[in-house]
């Protein structure tokens, strides 16, 4: 949700969405869930709020006098949801037992990745990749939060943006 992206010092706007930016994204929603957790005291209930969010989580607490995530009556996407995260996480502690066979191969491969601090409006993004040895796709792959369809790229006054370009 942007507004809950911009509690959280997030950037959503006409050329940046930083709830796809990774380092960003991953610090806001470590502070959510810190956050939810001194209000729920529970992680599981955390879990379903980061789906649900902490209003509709505290609704349905609430309403139905239950603060048990397993007894309590939720919409279809928040009652998976949780056991999504399980079903993830005890395939990634030992995806041989649940039958799957990751070989270093399946891996993304490893970029080497050279930050490009920008401080002023960009003209052209195909340009700026250019003289940065590398090409517009590519500068979108490794920096998802620049909104796409846009070659330029505004920087308001006092703004930092640092930019990951292939090395």
């Amino acid at each position: 949700m942007q507004g809950t992206a911009e509690g959280y010092g997030l950037e959503v706007s006409n050329h940046v969405d930083e709830r796809r930016h990774f380092l960003k994204s991953t610090r806001a929603a470590c502070k959510y869930l810190l956050e939810a957790y001194k209000d729920f005291g529970n992680w599981t209930l955390v879990a379903a709020a980061y789906n649900r969010g902490q209003r509709g989580m505290k609704d349905a607490v609430t309403s139905q006098k239950m603060n048990n995530y397993y007894k309590l009556y939720l919409n279809q996407e928040t009652a998976r949801y949780v056991f999504r995260i399980i079903a993830l996480k005890l395939i990634l502690t030992n995806p041989q037992e649940y039958n799957f066979d990751l070989t270093n191969n399946m891996q993304y491969p490893a970029y080497k990745l050279k930050s490009v601090v920008v401080t002023e409006s960009i003209a052209s993004l195909p340009d700026f990749a250019i003289s940065n040895g590398t090409t517009y796709k590519e500068l979108i792959l490794h920096n998802p939060w620049i909104r796409t369809g846009k070659y330029n790229f505004d920087v308001t006054s006092g703004k930092t943006y640092e930019f990951l370009i292939p090395e």
